[in-house]
């Protein structure tokens, strides 16, 4: 009996210290000493490699990194160097080209120089199995799982089949192309393309046919649509400032949804789940620091789970099963229900992170590459 009474005295006190804690320090202060309880501790990130820049000292540079198919690929001064899921170096090759566009899917890296026009195939073992130079100035690019190459210039696009053959070709009549894609059957491709006029600009939404037909289009006013993620060969998912819709081939909307917030950068993974980093409009001078929110939706529109991010996000990546989200200093895992599962602060200034495999999550620095593996 005594020993239960001097437990229950025990218990008394520690909640009366609590009490007197959020008196002196403020209810603040409380709440900062509860969040972290529910990161989960067990989850740690752990360096397993280092892969340096060629030259440390010049961080002003270009260099582009990129990661796919569990293999991470640098280009760096005029080298294309890949590496294994592990950071270990597979192989290196010259190739001329000046500002390096990278993509890949399951069998093959494309690398174009933005500024040449050089277009390069090369397989996971490091042969060139395909080249071809188009000499124009290269926007950007997307390659799909069949290998086929939607190739956009500012007011030309082209389509290459996985032979590098030249398979669709047009021009586009006014405007800038701002993003596209290829169907999964090669069938179409969809342009968000911004026009620009003395007292206005709009964004149109174009599909086209593979041989440069317009087969429907859409126009906004005073939005910019920034991104466009072509869901199957009919229905097209649409980013806008603030707001999102999926748009039918047929110009039908089939939902649309709004935010109060603005979308600062959104990603959609092949499983359908959309991810969108959104920032607060209100209180951007009285509070700076808890403006952002990372929200999961599915392809109805429908937000799955919100998760506060306490300072600005600079980039996301979705992994098989959990987000990697970073600040300047602090990498977030955040897992498919909205919950931190990890919160890491980095010594150093963060340019990019990307999932390379399940576990393995490369962060970009400005003077080098670490692979850290996650370990839960």
């Amino acid at each position: 009996m005594a020993k239960k009474k001097k437990g229950l005295n025990r218990t008394r006190f520690l909640i009366f210290s609590m009490v007197i804690a959020s008196m002196l320090f403020g209810a603040v202060k409380l709440v900062h000493f509860v969040i972290p309880s529910f990161v989960n501790k067990d989850v740690n990130l752990k360096r397993i490699n280092t892969i340096n820049y060629s030259n440390r000292k010049d961080k002003d540079r270009k260099i582009n990194i990129e990661s796919f198919n569990e293999h991470i690929c640098k280009f760096e001064e005029g080298k294309l160097s890949t590496y294994n899921e592990e950071g270990e170096m597979l192989w290196e090759k010259k190739l001329d080209i000046e500002e390096a566009i990278i993509k890949g899917n399951q069998n093959n890296i494309v690398i174009a120089d933005s500024s040449g026009g050089d277009i390069y195939y090369i397989n996971y073992e490091g042969e060139i199995k395909i080249q071809n130079n188009l000499e124009k100035a290269i926007i950007d690019m997307k390659i799909n799982e069949s290998g086929h190459a939607l190739v956009m210039l500012e007011k030309e696009i082209y389509v290459f089949n996985p032979d590098g053959e030249i398979i669709s070709n047009f021009t586009i009549p006014k405007g800038e192309v701002i993003d596209g894609d290829l169907s999964p059957d090669n069938s179409t491709i969809a342009l968000t393309i911004l026009a620009v006029e003395e007292k206005k600009f709009y964004s149109n939404i174009l599909f086209y046919s593979l041989e440069g037909k317009v087969l429907s289009g859409k126009k906004f006013d005073n939005i910019v649509i920034y991104k466009i993620f072509l869901i199957n060969n009919e229905n097209l998912l649409v980013l806008g400032d603030s707001s999102i819709l999926m748009l039918t081939k047929d110009n039908n909307i089939l939902w649309k949804k709004n935010f109060q917030e603005t979308i600062n950068r959104g990603v959609l993974n092949n499983q359908g789940l959309l991810v969108l980093n959104l920032v607060d409009k209100k209180n951007t001078i009285i509070d700076t620091k808890n403006r952002n929110t990372i929200s999961q939706l599915d392809l109805e529109g429908n937000i799955l789970n919100k998760t506060p991010i306490v300072g600005e996000i600079l980039g996301l990546d979705i992994g098989e099963d959990k987000l990697g989200v970073f600040t300047d200093r602090t990498i977030y895992i955040i897992d498919k229900k909205g919950n931190k599962v990890l919160e890491k602060k980095i010594n150093g200034d963060i340019k990019n992170i990307n999932w390379v495999s399940k576990r393995n999550l490369l962060i970009v620095y400005k003077d080098k590459l670490e692979v850290m593996e996650m370990n839960y």
